[in-house]
C-alpha cells in the first residue's frame, strides 16, 4: 500500500510501510521562485529547486500567503488512486 503523508513540515511517501521519499518545502514556502534566493526544496536529502509558483505560471503576489510554508498542501486532502 502506498501511503503519502502530508506533515506541517514536509511530505513523506512510503510502500508497503517503508520510506522511499521526502519533500520539504523551501523557507520561503512552494510560493518562492528561483529569483528569491532562497535553498531549494529538499527532495529524498538532495536540495532541488521546487516552486509551485514557476510551475504553475503564477505571477504577482503569494496567493497563499495565509497558508503555512507547506500552502497549499498545508489543508487536509483526500484521494484514492488506483
Amino acid at each position: 500500500m502506498t501511503v503519502i503523508a502530508y506533515q506541517k513540515d514536509g511530505i513523506w511517501f512510503t510502500l508497503d510501510g517503508e520510506l522511499t521519499g521526502e519533500v520539504y518545502p523551501p523557507d520561503g514556502g512552494f510560493w518562492c521562485n528561483s529569483h528569491d534566493n532562497v535553498p531549494g526544496s529538499y527532495i529524498n536529502g538532495l536540495d532541488i529547486y521546487f516552486s509551485l509558483r514557476e510551475l504553475g505560471g503564477f505571477e504577482g503576489e503569494n496567493i497563499w500567503a495565509e497558508g503555512s510554508k507547506m500552502a497549499p498542501f498545508d489543508k487536509e486532502v483526500s484521494s484514492d488512486l488506483k
